[in-house]
């Protein structure tokens, strides 16, 4: 997905990390559009934004932008013709490795490198920070005392995840309201694999993922990557709207319907226990898969009370697949 020519999308991958990289101004900004290059995110005959249109983005000076744009070309990276920009050149290198952990391009591009790489200089609202709960500390040290020579004995080759996890994990679903048995579950490395994994086995071809608007971001890199077509249903104060979801299947056939009825990033509202049911009973009548993420789910004795998963709603000839996360929880 080429935003190279859109300047606010530019901006957007690269003036956060202007305050990460040393030296001027405007060789950081040369030396970061250079990574991009170098990493193909920004193909050949990719077309850089005009220097006061990216300026005006990033709010700095249009001269800045103009001795960038000079560097680049002085290193043969990209090339300026009257009439058609500034494009990357056809000569530019090929095959050169990213040093600075940065990740591919996409719309949730500027969260996870904040969240790999960390805070700069600028104060950054788009991710929140916390430690971990003193208590990891005590557990851990129990774990390793109690239950490592056990686990040391193990084959340790379980790719669908322990047992005893997988074991516990369905009783917290059980307790939750969903009844679930061990052989429901697979342990991934947290949501985000999860929900990469679901794109990967729904959205082939182009298929289309209906979503709640707004959404958490870091999904549309999941399915922009996958070659789905995103389509947006508005919320309500009870999660999102039914009469709007039936058009959007009736509409546009999404192989998918993505949502987060608990605590739902970022508006943080919780779907009804009806809202749930009619969502459930709408996509197993269009024959949509439905993927849940209750990563926001951890209970909270002093929080409003959580109904069950989606798919504790769903009628039998639906498929609903239901994502749970501990990190957030800890």
């Amino acid at each position: 997905m080429d935003r190279s020519g859109d300047p606010s999308a530019l901006a957007d991958l690269i003036g956060h990390r202007l305050s990460t990289r040393s030296g001027g101004l405007y060789r950081r900004l040369a030396d970061e559009i250079a990574a991009l290059i170098g990493s193909a995110e920004l193909p050949v005959g990719a077309r850089l934004p005009a220097e006061r249109r990216l300026a005006d983005s990033l709010a700095i000076s249009r001269s800045t932008v103009v001795a960038a744009y000079d560097e680049l070309r002085a290193r043969g990276l990209v090339e300026s013709r009257r009439g058609s920009g500034t494009t990357v050149a056809r000569t530019a290198g090929r095959g050169r490795s990213r040093s600075d952990k940065q990740m591919p391009a996409g719309y949730g591009e500027s969260l996870f490198h904040r969240i790999t790489v960390g805070p700069g200089e600028v104060i950054s609202l788009t991710y929140a920070v916390d430690p971990g709960l003193p208590e990891l500390s005590s557990e851990l040290i129990a774990l390793a005392s109690d239950e490592l020579p056990a686990l040391l004995g193990d084959v340790g080759y379980h790719p669908r995840g322990l047992p005893i996890l997988r074991e516990r994990i369905a009783e917290h679903f059980a307790e939750g309201g969903l009844p679930t048995s061990p052989d429901e579950i697979v342990v991934t490395t947290g949501a985000h694999q999860a929900i990469a994994l679901a794109t990967q086995m729904y959205l082939r071809n182009g298929a289309t993922v209906a979503i709640e608007q707004p959404s958490w971001p870091g999904c549309f890199d999941l399915f922009g990557a996958a070659g789905g077509r995103v389509v947006g249903v508005p919320l309500d104060d009870a999660g999102i709207r039914p009469d709007l979801l039936e058009a959007a299947f009736a509409e546009h056939q999404p192989a998918m319907l993505f949502v987060m009825p608990t605590f739902h990033n970022p508006t943080g509202r919780l779907m009804s226990a009806n809202r749930r049911r009619q969502v459930a009973e709408l996509a197993a009548r269009h024959g949509v898969v439905v993927v849940e993420d209750n990563a926001y789910s951890a209970w909270d004795p002093a929080g409003p009370e959580i109904p069950p998963p989606l798919a504790a709603y769903a009628p039998d000839d639906a498929e609903v697949l239901t994502i749970g996360s501990v990190s957030k929880a800890v």
